[in-house]
């Protein structure tokens, strides 16, 4: 991970790029939003969590005890996608999806990619610094990614990666 320090070496996958934001986006007006709070946004807030988002620790304790499918949900509004499309990009089938009860919560996996394409969004929409530009950007294809879109990525951790490494250079005014 570029422009990170120690990258890797004890760091969790969404402090990495905390730390990547934090030294990359200033404004001297406004305060640097923690990563884990916009995540807590696009999820759907306290409520639905079980538990606010202060920290990575939140997105580990989080990842450990599941995310329901309302948080899925409404990542996919986030996303501007269909749950038939973000169910794609999990590492389980549709139909299973399709018959996951609400309350329910997924298993540490699933919730862990869950969270970790919040992580993208999130770093997305701090980046683009407007929704839609990062949604147009999702799906446009990127000679940086080999010609994927990054919305296409998103179904691997290794995916994932790539896509915030290229936000972070979109960050730092870095052509790719």
């Amino acid at each position: 991970m570029r422009g990170a320090p120690e990258a890797g070496r004890g760091l969790t996958f969404a402090t990495n790029y905390i730390i990547i934001l934090t030294n990359v986006i200033t404004n001297e007006r406004e305060e640097v939003v923690l990563e884990p709070a916009i995540i807590e946004e696009i999820l759907g807030g306290v409520e639905p969590l079980g538990a606010g988002l202060d920290s990575d620790l939140g997105l580990v304790e989080l990842g450990r005890r599941g995310l329901a499918k309302d948080s899925l949900e409404r990542l996919a509004a986030f996303l501007g996608v269909s749950m038939h499309r973000i169910s794609g990009l999990l590492p389980i089938t549709w139909r299973t999806v399709q018959r996951h009860p609400p309350g329910r919560r997924f298993g540490q996996a699933v919730t862990e990619h869950i969270l970790q394409m919040a992580v993208v969004a999130a770093t997305g929409h701090r980046v683009f610094g407007e929704r839609e530009k990062f949604l147009k950007w999702m799906d446009l294809p990127s000679e940086a990614l080999a010609g994927a879109s990054p919305m296409s990525l998103l179904d691997s951790r290794f995916g994932m990666g790539m896509v915030l490494d290229e936000l972070a250079r979109i960050a730092h005014g870095v052509p790719s």
